[in-house]
C-alpha cells in the first residue's frame, strides 16, 4: 500500500484532466457484477466503499492499466482499475466489466443475446458444411462489430459457435456466466493442448450432455455452446 498510496493523486489528476478532453483515453465498458460493482476509494479489497454501480451500467475506464495485483473473484481474474462512473471516481475489479451488452435477466440462449442486443448485417444463410452427412446444417449470421455466429444442427444435437473480434477470455466467461448460471456451480477447465477453457455439463433429468468452449484465435474469442442426446 505504500507503493500505491503516493501515485493516486496523480492518477486522479490524470483521469480527470483527459477525460473530458479526449476519449481516446478510456474505455467504455459494462458492469456485469449482478448485484452491482463496488466503486472503492483505493485498489484495495478493503478500501472505504464510494457507492455501488448497478449491474449493466456504462463505466469510463481509464487507459492507464490495471493497479496492484491479480486477484481472482468468483473464478474470474483481474485487477484494479480507475474508473469514473457519473460524477464519481474511484477503483473497481475490473473482472467484472466488459465491452459486451449485459444480456437481459429473461435470456437463457446465446443466440437470443446476439439477435437482441446486436444489428443484424446478413443472415441467416445456410452454408455448406465440411462433413458428408445430409443431416447437417450450418447457418450463419453477421451482426455488427464483425461478430459472426454459426448455428450447426444434426441429427441428435447441434452447437452454436460465436466469433467476436477483439473479446477477451474473461468477457466470454462474464456472457456464459450470467446467461447459463448453472456454470457458475462448475469450474472451467484449462484445456493444455487447446488452450481452451471448457465445461461439459450432463443434464440427469433430460439427458442432454451440455458442453461449453471459450478459446482466443488470433485477435478473435470463439465461443462454443452446444449439446447431444
Amino acid at each position: 500500500m505504500i507503493k500505491i498510496i503516493p501515485i493516486l493523486p496523480l492518477l486522479v489528476m490524470l483521469f480527470c484532466s483527459s477525460l473530458p478532453k479526449s476519449k481516446s483515453d478510456t474505455t467504455i465498458k459494462y458492469v456485469f457484477a449482478k448485484s452491482g460493482l463496488i466503486l472503492r476509494k483505493k485498489p484495495e479489497l478493503n478500501s472505504e466503499p464510494i457507492l455501488t454501480i448497478p449491474y449493466g451500467s456504462k463505466v469510463l475506464v481509464s487507459s492507464d492499466g490495471p493497479v496492484g495485483e491479480k486477484l481472482e473473484v468468483e473464478s474470474l481474474n483481474g485487477y484494479y482499475r480507475f474508473v469514473k462512473f457519473s460524477e464519481n471516481i474511484g477503483f473497481i475489479f475490473d473482472g467484472f466489466i466488459s465491452t459486451l451488452i449485459p444480456p437481459d435477466s429473461k435470456l437463457d440462449d446465446i443466440s437470443h443475446y446476439f439477435e437482441k442486443n446486436y444489428k443484424k448485417i446478413k443472415g441467416p444463410i445456410q452454408s455448406s458444411p465440411n462433413v458428408d452427412n445430409s443431416e447437417t446444417k450450418v447457418y450463419e449470421i453477421h451482426y455488427e462489430k464483425g461478430i459472426k455466429l454459426f448455428t450447426t444442427v444434426y441429427l441428435g444435437g447441434g452447437y452454436t459457435r460465436i466469433s467476436i473480434p477483439n473479446a477477451t477470455i474473461n468477457d466470454g466467461k462474464l456472457l456464459l456466466l450470467t446467461i447459463y448460471p448453472k456454470l457458475k456451480k462448475v469450474k472451467f477447465i484449462k484445456d493444455k493442448n487447446s488452450e481452451s477453457f471448457i465445461v461439459e455439463i450432463k443434464d440427469d433429468t433430460t439427458g442432454i450432455e451440455e458442453y461449453y468452449d471459450i478459446r482466443l484465435i488470433d485477435t478473435n474469442l470463439i465461443i462454443s455452446v452446444g449439446g447431444e442426446t
